[in-house]
């Protein structure tokens, strides 16, 4: 959308999220069926957003395992982009 400024840009972008929100909505429904638990579970969690982010950020301080995860998935996402940045432009 920032690169095109275009209608056509916006209506794909969203197009794009309405598409995701349907399907995290067709896949928490196939979890609610899938494990019992889960309607349980999906009352003390947030859809999208936390409930209270300042409780979700203390978490990320306080839990050395959710910082190794965080840490995880921030140097794989960095290192894909990396990737697809060195590989791409040989591409073309």
């Amino acid at each position: 959308v920032l690169q095109y400024r275009s209608v056509l840009a916006i209506a794909l972008f969203v197009l794009a999220v309405s598409l995701q929100m349907a399907r995290a909505c067709w896949e928490e429904a196939v979890l609610a069926r899938a494990f019992p638990a889960f309607a349980a579970y999906r009352l003390r969690t947030s859809f999208l957003v936390p409930r209270d982010p300042v409780r979700f950020l203390t978490m990320f301080i306080a839990d050395p395992m959710a910082r190794r995860r965080s840490a995880l998935v921030v140097s794989s996402t960095v290192g894909l982009l990396v990737l697809v940045l060195t590989v791409l432009p040989r591409l073309a």
